[in-house]
């Protein structure tokens, strides 16, 4: 199961990887990245790095203005935020 949501202003899609617990993007010139999430399933909570905390099967995505992405985080029933990075 993906989700994709499309950050406007730059182009970049991101995509909830759910099987592998993570939250990537691609840019505009085709640069696959993690914006959230790592390689084991878990729960972190509280002011870290996303790429450090630990998804469980993400799935649904959405922008909250241009900063914000929401992940609804499926098996730990959370709604997680993480701030982007401009541009």
């Amino acid at each position: 199961i993906a989700q994709v949501c499309e950050r406007g202003l730059f182009g970049t899609v991101f995509f909830a990887d759910a099987r592998n617990n993570r939250v990537r993007a691609v840019s505009r010139s085709g640069v696959l990245q993690t914006v959230a999430g790592s390689s084991e399933a878990g729960d972190t909570t509280g002011p870290i790095a996303a790429t450090n905390a630990r998804l469980n099967e993400p799935r649904g995505l959405c922008l909250l203005g241009d900063r914000v992405l929401l992940i609804s985080d499926h098996y730990n029933n959370r709604i997680k935020a993480v701030r982007l990075a401009e541009g």
